[in-house]
């Protein structure tokens, strides 16, 4: 039924949750802030709603490194400026690396299936791509689609397009699959663009108004009797 897999990389097959979690505690040791569970949780609030600024056009990718971190501890009287602690932060991410459980297996299941698979990530390359090289993730993936290169970010079609350019011919839409968590980017892009979707739906949410799957499952398991 398909021959390409779009897949997300974020708390799809990368456990960024937990990432993210590790890097913040190290960044705030460093800046002797005192970390908390409730700080955490505001912080990820915070950038949440930032990347939410970049995917919908009102933010740039150099704008958001550049404010993420001074802007956040300013309120604890900590002053930065430039994107040297975002730099660090991002480093943490790639050494903090946990996979989604399953992760391993579901990426051999692809490509012992023969399946085309492409990563489309909104991210920042190098970090993506220093990630994917620790879990040793790399060699599964035809191609790389990752925000920060093609210029755009899902869910604008643009995204999508710029894509499957490289592929020509051997591309067909009716016959391709996104794979992703976020209802904001990888759901709502793949509606825009016209292809099917899984939503990786850990929490087992009710689909709001708006969207469309073709498939909703709580772990990358259950696709193993899909693909």
């Amino acid at each position: 039924m398909y021959n390409d897999i779009f897949l997300d990389l974020d708390n799809t097959i990368l456990d960024f949750s937990r990432s993210q979690a590790s890097a913040f505690e190290q960044i705030c040791q460093e800046l002797e802030v005192t970390y908390s569970a409730n700080l955490l949780q505001t912080f990820i609030r915070y950038n949440l709603a930032l990347w939410e600024q970049l995917e919908v056009g009102k933010l740039t990718k150099d704008a958001l490194l550049a404010k993420r971190f001074p802007d956040f501890f300013a309120q604890y009287g900590v002053i930065l400026s430039g994107t040297e602690t975002d730099d660090r932060f991002r480093h943490y991410l790639s050494d903090y690396l946990f996979l989604v459980d399953g992760a391993e297996d579901f990426m051999s299941h692809l490509k012992e299936r023969g399946y085309r698979i492409y990563a489309a990530s909104n991210g920042v390359y190098n970090t993506q791509v220093q990630r994917l090289e620790k879990a040793n993730f790399l060699h599964y993936f035809d191609d790389l689609f990752i925000s920060e290169k093609l210029g755009v970010a899902k869910p604008n079609t643009l995204f999508f397009e710029r894509s499957v350019e490289s592929l020509g011919n051997n591309f067909q839409k009716e016959r391709a699959l996104m794979i992703g968590d976020s209802l904001s980017s990888d759901i709502k892009g793949a509606n825009n663009f016209g292809m099917d979707v899984c939503w990786i739906n850990p929490n087992k949410e009710i689909l709001p108004k708006g969207y469309s799957v073709a498939y909703d499952v709580a772990h990358l398991d259950e696709l193993r009797n899909i693909l």
